[in-house]
């Protein structure tokens, strides 16, 4: 006799099948959670080195004279590196207004390509415009560059918001940064609070060298960092601005000169 066992599990029929939970969707995030997201992707290495020049300019910004209040001022405004040290030389040196303001605008003229790249990510609608206009006074090359990467993947309505989050965040570290070095520039020996000091120089002109394509930008370098200190006698308050300009003239009409001399020659 074989025996069998018997399975206990009584058969389903067709009319019997379970019935199957369908969940809602999860509720989009709200405007709190972007922003809260934001906040959080400025925790990068990208923040790192913005950080690093920030305490090099709460150094300087100490050295030459500036007041704690002047400090956060000038670095929650003036939001470039060049620019900070343009309007800390100038205070030093106490250049005259006018062509102090015309440097430090010349000097955030890089920015202008960027902040006009990042508006249209926020969205063309008029609803969207007093919170666009005050975020653009925080792109610089990180956030720029943050912005490029992440916003084209996140909703249009929450990239406003997204954005605000990581900018008050970066620009929270960066001007804390800041804040830290005026404080406690006084108790650091004077070769430590020389070598942050000259951070910033170093870091703009490194940066200059590595952005230099062809022979006008590396001639520009050249003749700026010769008649700088040179024509600083005579140009006085004037010297940045009309150096940073007759150089970069004097190295292209060089070079225009250069090519038509010698066309199979190019530098």
């Amino acid at each position: 006799m074989i025996w069998r066992r018997r399975d206990p599990t009584p058969p389903v029929f067709p009319d019997e099948e379970p019935t199957v939970v369908v969940r809602p969707p999860a509720p989009p995030p709200t405007a709190l959670a972007w922003l809260t997201r934001g906040a959080l992707a400025a925790v990068d290495a990208s923040t790192v080195v913005p950080v690093l020049n920030y305490l090099a300019f709460g150094t300087l910004a100490r050295e030459v004279g500036l007041g704690l209040p002047e400090t956060v001022l000038v670095a929650a405004g003036v939001w470039w590196v060049s620019g900070q040290v343009v309007l800390a030389t100038a205070i030093q040196h106490n250049m005259m207004l006018a062509p102090t303001a015309l440097s430090v605008f010349l000097a955030g003229i890089p920015l202008m390509p960027m902040v006009l790249s990042v508006l249209p990510l926020f969205g063309g609608r008029a609803r969207r415009l007093w919170l666009s206009i005050p975020l653009a006074q925080t792109v610089a090359s990180v956030p720029w560059a943050t912005a490029q990467r992440r916003l084209p993947a996140l909703p249009e309505a929450a990239r406003p918001v997204y954005f605000a989050g990581y900018a008050a965040a970066f620009m929270g570290a960066c001007v804390a940064a800041a804040i830290l070095a005026h404080l406690l520039a006084a108790g650091l020996p004077g070769p430590v609070r020389a070598l942050l000091v000259f951070v910033l120089p170093m870091h703009l002109l490194f940066a200059a060298l590595g952005s230099a394509r062809d022979a006008t930008a590396w001639i520009a370098i050249v003749l700026g960092l010769v008649l700088g200190p040179a024509l600083r006698p005579w140009l006085a308050d004037f010297t940045l601005m009309g150096v940073g300009l007759g150089a970069g003239t004097l190295a292209f009409f060089a070079v225009r000169l250069w090519r038509r001399l010698f066309p199979r020659v190019v530098p």
